[in-house]
């Protein structure tokens, strides 16, 4: 009886810090050293079957907060996901004008080129379009990393969503079993 009652004071704080949400995987393997002790233990047959009822209960409640906390940080996932994929559009809608306005630029200064006056003028003119093309080119390679990274997103999302199906499918199983 007095490892008895020992043995359920060690439950019951468990079981307390388990309802105010303390670090599951610690109180885990505090529930295992406490049943490897019990284990060495002679109990009466009542007594063994009522201590091994209240772990086997702790290790339950547990296990649903871990799936809970698991089904809450997919959610959080899949959102941040969502969020940095808009943005990354926007950047992409951003970068595309960005182009368009110095390809205009670009058309304007080869357009004044041919109508320039003197030699400087077309020299000067030269160099603002090899300027202006570099920039381009770099604008594009950027571009085209953001295409890149967008179908990289895409997938991870694709994934995110059928993990999300796959635990709403299991929710469902089990509600039905019950």
């Amino acid at each position: 009886k007095t490892y008895l009652n020992d043995f359920s004071k060690e439950l019951n704080e468990i079981e307390g810090k388990i309802e105010q949400g303390l670090g599951l995987s610690p109180l885990f393997e505090d529930l295992k050293r406490l049943q490897h002790k019990i284990k060495n233990i002679h109990f009466t047959k009542d007594d063994r079957k009522e201590i091994w009822d209240k772990i086997d209960g702790a290790f339950k409640i547990i296990k649903e907060k871990r799936g809970s906390q698991y089904e809450a940080n997919v959610s959080q996932g899949t959102a941040r996901l969502q969020k940095r994929y808009e943005g990354l559009i926007g950047a992409i809608q951003k970068m595309q004008k960005s182009i368009q306005i110095d390809q205009k630029d670009l058309d304007f200064q080869t357009k004044r080129v041919e109508d320039s006056d003197g030699q400087l003028e077309s020299q000067l003119r030269q160099a603002k379009i090899r300027m202006i093309e570099e920039r381009i080119h770099s604008k594009k390679e950027k571009f085209d990393d953001m295409l890149k990274t967008k179908s990289d997103l895409e997938s991870k999302l694709e994934k995110e969503k059928k993990k999300v199906a796959k635990l709403e499918k299991q929710e469902k199983i089990e509600e039905a079993k019950e």
